[in-house]
């Protein structure tokens, strides 16, 4: 508020009615570019190719499920439960209104991001009713698809980084932008060259290595759980 009556001289007013000419069409509709939800924009935002939460992060169909779970069986937490359903449901809705549904230049669903951790508590509860290998394997595929986005930045579908990895391979953004705004003769620039791949195939072998460690642990710390639930 403070910073808005520094600009403004009200601290009640709005960064988006300041907006210029050219961002009028995306901001400058109903509220703040919101209008109403539409089913296209919903489902879009669910399962699009562009910015499908669950294409890009299909561990979130778990989560959600998890939190179905969790509150039809009216487990100990299930206000919780109830309380993050409602709201992701609410963002979902919002941003189906939204004339900007998309987020401008993002890799997934980037109006959704914030909803997450309400949606990851359902996981605490998928456990009870599927199997674990079914879970921890989906999850290692969301966090694969993610990395894709780490790695390469902006796109309109997953299936464009694909093509990426196919084509160039695991090579860090770092050395990327390096070799292309870089002299051809400087020793940066040779540098980058000679050793972006060892560099990569040696984080490679660390998340590898990260991941066999979680993959040994999490099993341990659920049997822990079952024996010792939280109260």
């Amino acid at each position: 508020m403070l910073y808005n009556y520094a600009l403004f001289s009200n601290p009640f007013s709005s960064p988006y009615a300041y907006l210029i000419e050219v961002h009028q069409s995306v901001h400058g509709t109903g509220f703040f570019g919101a209008t109403y939800p539409r089913i296209d924009r919903f489902l879009e935002l669910i399962v699009g190719p562009e910015r499908g939460l669950l294409l890009y992060m299909p561990i979130m169909l778990f989560g959600a499920a998890g939190l179905v779970y969790c509150a039809w069986r009216k487990l100990p937490h299930a206000w919780v439960a109830w309380t993050s359903l409602l709201i992701a449901t609410t963002y979902v809705v919002f941003y189906s209104a939204y004339s900007n549904w998309r987020g401008g230049s993002a890799f997934g669903p980037r109006y959704l991001i914030a909803m997450l951790p309400f949606l990851s508590m359902g996981l605490a509860f998928i456990y009870e009713c599927l199997p674990a290998l079914a879970v921890d394997l989906i999850g290692a595929i969301s966090i694969s698809i993610n990395w894709l986005g780490a790695q390469y930045g902006f796109a309109d579908s997953i299936a464009q980084h694909l093509q990426r990895l196919i084509v160039q391979g695991p090579v860090l953004p770092t050395f990327g932008a390096i070799l292309s705004h870089s002299s051809a003769n400087s020793f940066v620039h040779r540098v980058a060259q000679h050793f972006s791949l060892s560099v990569t195939l040696f984080l490679t072998v660390a998340l590898l290595f990260s991941v066999y460690h979680l993959w040994r642990t999490l099993p341990e710390q659920r049997d822990r759980v079952r024996r010792d639930p939280p109260r």
